[in-house]
């Protein structure tokens, strides 16, 4: 059946979360640097400079570090506009014109006093100068684990253009899924970022609470951002790479049931990561805890700027959720989004 509109019920993702989002009080003093640093570039037209610009990732970035200083916002300014303009790039490639993108990017992180070659495919010096100046200040373990997360990162973006050649089939599983999406939404890099104002030794990173506490945070940012984006991926025949149609697929559930998956699966990891976010564990120095505590308060604040409906107040909340939706129209009627699409509503396979 052809339908011209579809909407479901879509839970209230942050209707519990203790940390409020809040925006970095220096966004005024860097949004127009940071802009005007990439309009430099020259690689859009003037038409498609005016749409990225409006998504305004800055406004994004001083919402996902509140904290941090004017100069590290500037460059998580920079950053996050790389970052979507990366996706920007890589999202109609082929697998080996994306794996080109990552080869030039990863080299142009492990060597960020280097400027890129002429003629090279811009992004490399995008990337060179989004990370540059912070590289300069952060602490070595910091910057070893967003080199890490950089490379993971640009791995799992050209994985995924690998699925997208073969229209996302086979499908993939709810856990081999969830395994890359941790790494195409850029979690790792964005939360070394985060630390390169700790001087954490590797060992606090190392240890399991961390690695469960960063991942449970990793996986609240794609449940709501994947509901979120649903709407524009199916009308663009493209959610092969959503947690709704992965686990329609592999539950064989509806829509609705999807939907009601996704939501107790949010609420049981959002309740272990509130509940480890109590009992940290403890250091005999007492600086390695308080730098600790405000670690994990910072990546509390980021999953914050996740897209909630229940939370959007002002117009700056309004533009961040503009902007992890690609600027695509949805429709909020209380809590329900209304799709625009024309296609066939998805039909679940039965379960192997």
């Amino acid at each position: 059946m052809v339908v011209n509109s579809r909407s479901f019920h879509l839970p209230r993702f942050l209707g519990n979360w203790p940390w409020e989002r809040r925006l970095n009080s220096h966004y005024s003093e860097v949004y127009e640097e940071s802009r005007t640093w990439l309009e430099d570039f020259g690689i859009f037209s003037p038409r498609a400079q005016r749409a990225f610009n409006a998504c305004n990732f800055s406004l994004l970035a001083a919402l996902l570090y509140p904290q941090v200083s004017k100069d590290r916002l500037r460059s998580a300014c920079d950053m996050m506009n790389m970052f979507f303009l990366y996706d920007e790039f890589t999202d109609a490639e082929s697998k080996e014109g994306v794996a080109n993108v990552a080869t030039i990017s990863m080299d142009a992180v492990r060597n960020p006093t280097i400027p890129r070659p002429a003629g090279e495919n811009p992004v490399g010096e995008i990337v060179r100068q989004s990370w540059g100046k912070s590289t300069l200040t952060a602490p070595s373990v910091a910057r070893n684990r967003f080199i890490e997360g950089m490379d993971q990162h640009t791995a799992a973006m050209t994985e995924q253009a690998d699925d997208r050649s073969r229209g996302y089939l086979p499908m993939r599983s709810i856990a081999s899924y969830l395994d890359l999406r941790r790494h195409t939404m850029g979690a790792k890099p964005a939360f070394a970022f985060l630390a390169f104002d700790f001087d954490l030794p590797a060992h606090v990173f190392e240890n399991p609470f961390m690695e469960n506490l960063e991942r449970w945070a990793a996986d609240l940012l794609i449940l709501s951002n994947d509901l979120y984006s649903y709407p524009k991926e199916y009308a663009d025949g493209d959610d092969g790479h959503n947690i709704v149609t992965i686990a329609m697929n592999e539950l064989g559930i509806d829509l609705d049931g999807a939907v009601k998956w996704a939501q107790e699966y949010h609420d049981r990891t959002e309740a272990d990561f509130i509940n480890a976010a109590k009992s940290l564990p403890s250091y005999e120095d007492d600086n390695i805890n308080a730098q600790l505590a405000s670690y994990v308060e910072g990546i509390a604040l980021y999953r914050s700027t996740s897209p909630g409906f229940e939370r959007i107040r002002d117009k700056s909340s309004i533009a961040l959720d503009t902007a992890y939706s690609g600027g695509h129209v949805a429709i909020q009627v209380g809590m329900w989004l209304e799709s625009f699409a024309s296609r066939e509503l998805p039909k679940a396979s039965q379960p192997n």
